[in-house]
């Protein structure tokens, strides 16, 4: 009767860590569920594109950049000024359905990179600025789809010789 007694505890003991563990697991998975559907999101917004520049009709502009991809993460232009935290663009067009060149305010960020195209020295963050001037001409890469923006911020900015 004891033995008895002895493996009922046993076996209930156990079925009480099965089930808490069962649980935990869940749970643990369900956060995990919820981290990734989070990543998810931000990446998304991360490749969603602007809305300036965009044509209904591309007959109605003959000029337009029909080969333009849904993601577009470079362009090129004029700096025009220098910012606290930016510089203001003469964008090219590059990066718009319609092809038109456009004012772009590109910010920078701490891990925003700046150097002389074809070199090896970069500088980080906002200390990039001190490199560039009004006039000089640049490659810009964005840390999102630019496609349509006149606003982003970079994560490169190449300085063409």
């Amino acid at each position: 009767m004891i033995i008895h007694a002895f493996v009922m505890v046993v076996f209930l003991v156990l079925l009480t860590i099965s089930l808490a563990s069962l649980s935990y697991f869940r749970g643990s998975i369900d956060n995990q569920a919820v981290l990734v559907s989070k990543k998810h999101d931000t990446a998304s917004e991360n490749l969603k594109s602007g809305s300036v520049g965009e044509i209904a009709d591309p007959k109605e502009n003959p000029d337009a950049n029909t080969n333009l991809p849904s993601v577009v993460f470079n362009t090129s232009g004029t700096i025009m000024e220098i910012k606290e935290n930016g510089i203001t663009v003469n964008g090219n067009g590059s990066n718009f359905y319609d092809g038109k060149a456009r004012k772009l305010t590109v910010t920078f960020a701490s891990d925003t990179t700046v150097s002389l195209l074809g070199q090896k020295e970069k500088y980080q963050g906002t200390d990039g600025l001190k490199l560039l001037k009004a006039g000089s001409k640049i490659l810009v890469s964005g840390k999102e789809n630019i496609r349509g923006k006149e606003e982003f911020e970079a994560k490169t900015v190449n300085i063409m010789p």
